[in-house]
């Protein structure tokens, strides 16, 4: 299946990404930067000193491997016009995956901003 996911519009996450892993069924993820507004809005802000600490240098790279990091997630499609975007979009395949801790600590950071 396919759907729109990110660490702001999570609402597929208990229901749905929950049935497709007991289902075994693939998800793909669009909209992991909510339309480009997400990016927009991180990019005031730097990212967390214990996401630096493992490795991370980029909003982009750090909100896919939030989306990527959850179990039932098969793929996403991150789109952008943007040459640095996809510099950083590229960042996040070379990048350890957020474990369940980290991915809490994260959304708790963004909600904050």
């Amino acid at each position: 299946m396919q759907l729109p996911f990110s660490i702001s519009v999570r609402n597929a996450e208990d229901h749905l990404l929950s049935l497709a892993a007991d289902q075994g069924v693939g998800v793909i993820v669009n909209r992991p930067f909510d339309g480009g507004q997400l990016i927009e809005r991180m990019y005031g802000s730097r990212i967390p000193a214990w996401a630096e600490e493992i490795g991370y240098s980029s909003w982009a790279a750090l909100l896919l491997n939030y989306i990527i990091g959850n179990p039932a997630v098969t793929c996403v499609i991150p789109s952008t016009g943007s040459t640095t975007h996809i510099q950083e979009i590229l960042e996040a395949g070379k990048l350890e995956l957020l474990d369940k801790v980290a991915r809490r600590r994260l959304e708790n950071f963004v909600s904050e901003i």
